[in-house]
């Protein structure tokens, strides 16, 4: 397991966030249990709602399903646009 990843669970949901140009970060994880249907919920639920680093005050979202397990969302801030992708991966091995 990667430090801090203490939780347990057959899927994970990662949020990443766009840094700049051609940087991405992961900025949120977690567990989303057993069910993939209820994973799936979650992450469109993330997609929806999750409130990335910036912009400070959104004015608006978009948020696309790429895949069965990737959205691409869209933040409009007061003066520019960020990104930031929720991805559903199922855990493969785990020591």
């Amino acid at each position: 397991m990667l430090s801090g990843m203490t939780e347990s669970g057959r899927w994970w949901i990662f949020v990443e966030e766009n840094l700049n140009k051609n940087r991405w970060r992961v900025s949120h994880r977690e567990a989303a249990g057993d069910d993939r249907e209820q994973a799936v919920a979650r992450a469109r639920q993330l997609a929806r709602e999750f409130r990335p680093a910036n912009p400070y005050s959104i004015r608006g979202r978009q948020a696309f399903e790429l895949s069965e397990h990737s959205w691409l969302v869209l933040v409009r801030g007061a003066v520019t646009e960020y990104q930031f992708r929720v991805s559903l991966g199922e855990l493969l091995a785990s020591d």
